[in-house]
């Protein structure tokens, strides 16, 4: 067969959520990182494209530099402290580029239904694919939503304000 599935192997991938808000009146970007991401990627080794993905984020894993923050994005946010929210998922509906070469880096789109507390959207991310020598694949990708498009609300609490509409998601991921 023509079609390789491929691991994603969590400890060389992450993801990474960045926003700007204003904190007890600094203004601040906020970074968080999880690494626990687990999936697959099936790569076509005759057209040597990357056919489609599948990936799952465990959301309660998501860390900034402060812990309460973490513990308002789970409960308050994302709500992921509830089973059904727990993870955050992604299915490819289509990926575009070119064919890989080995070790170097090619543009590509990757289309698909991104997953967030229970909504489901159809989402474009923008990045690069690499066929590594070891035949691994990577891929280093990035989007901007509007996160209110998957009903989700940053709550009015005290110490925070000017919270930007929108968060940068990106995707940092290792498969073989």
């Amino acid at each position: 067969s023509n079609q390789k599935t491929m691991m994603v192997i969590s400890s060389e991938s992450k993801a990474t959520y960045e926003i700007d808000e204003v904190l007890r009146g600094t203004p601040t970007h906020v970074v968080g990182t999880s690494s626990d991401i687990t999936g697959n990627v099936v790569f076509n080794t005759s057209t040597n494209k990357v056919q489609s993905a599948d990936i799952t984020l465990d959301a309660n894993t998501l860390k900034t530099d402060i812990a309460m923050r973490d513990g308002n994005v789970k409960k308050l946010v994302l709500k992921s402290d509830q089973p059904s929210n727990q993870f955050i998922t992604f299915k490819t509906t289509s990926v575009e580029g070119e064919s890989l070469q080995s070790d170097k880096e090619f543009p590509v789109k990757v289309t698909g239904d991104l997953s967030i507390s229970g909504v489901t959207k159809s989402v474009m991310f923008d990045g690069i694919a690499k066929l590594a020598n070891d035949g691994s694949i990577m891929v280093k990708a990035n989007t901007t939503l509007t996160y209110g498009d998957f009903g989700v609300v940053v709550p009015d609490l005290p110490f925070l304000s000017n919270v930007s509409k929108t968060v940068k998601l990106s995707v940092d991921i290792v498969a073989r």
